[in-house]
């Protein structure tokens, strides 16, 4: 069985990976080699507002509920 080569990518202390093409951000990454074209590094606080301006679903406030 083949498997295509891949990369790990550890970002360095307060900065995060950022892909725009696939929406994805992260710290530590391991991808197949081709698709390491395009990552961004940035400061972790931009990569976290960005990822949450891509996805605003995953940061709503959880509802409350109402316990007797």
């Amino acid at each position: 069985m083949s498997t295509s080569p891949s990369i790990r990518l550890i970002a360095p202390e307060g900065k995060m990976y950022v892909c725009r093409k696939t929406q994805t951000i992260g710290a530590i990454l391991r991808l197949p080699t081709e698709q390491a074209e395009g990552l961004e590094l940035l400061d972790e606080e931009d990569a976290l507002a960005l990822e949450q301006s891509w996805h605003p679903e995953w940061y709503e406030p959880a509802p409350e509920t109402s316990e007797p």
